[in-house]
C-alpha cells in the first residue's frame, strides 16, 4: 500500500510537471505580447514618428516573429482617433496533450498603452 501511495505521488508531480512544460511557454508568449501591444500603443499615441496604421502594424508584427505567435500582419488590427490609438488581435494556440488537445484562444488588445478588455474593442472592424 505504501509503495502505491509512493507510485500515485511520483505520478501526480510527473503530471502536473508535463502540464506545466507544456502551457508555461504558451501564456508567458501572450503575457510578452500584450506587453508589447501596451508598448507599441503608447508610442503610437504619443510619438510623431509612428504616422500611420500600417507602421503600428508592422511594429507588432516585428514582436509577433519576435516572440512566436502564430498571427499574420492582416490579423492584427489598429483602430486610430486623434490622439487614441487601440491595438488588438484574437489567435489560438493548439496544444498537444497525449490525451487531450486543446487549442487556447487569446485576445490581447491595449489602448494608449493600458491593457483593453476584449468587450471595450471596436466592433466595425
Amino acid at each position: 500500500m505504501r509503495t502505491l501511495k509512493a507510485v500515485m505521488g511520483v505520478a501526480v508531480v510527473v503530471v502536473v510537471f508535463l502540464l506545466v512544460a507544456k502551457l508555461f511557454p504558451v501564456y508567458l508568449a501572450s503575457y510578452q505580447f500584450q506587453d508589447q501591444i501596451n508598448s507599441i500603443s503608447r508610442l503610437a499615441a504619443y510619438s510623431p514618428t509612428v504616422k500611420t496604421d500600417d507602421d503600428i502594424r508592422h511594429l507588432v508584427d516585428e514582436q509577433v516573429r519576435d516572440i512566436g505567435i502564430p498571427l499574420k500582419p492582416e490579423e492584427i488590427h489598429v483602430f486610430r482617433q486623434g490622439n487614441t490609438v487601440i491595438i488588438w488581435a484574437d489567435y489560438a494556440v493548439h496544444v498537444d496533450f497525449p490525451t487531450h488537445p486543446m487549442d487556447l484562444k487569446f485576445h490581447p488588445a491595449a489602448k494608449n498603452g493600458e491593457k483593453l478588455e476584449t468587450s471595450a474593442v471596436p466592433q466595425n472592424q
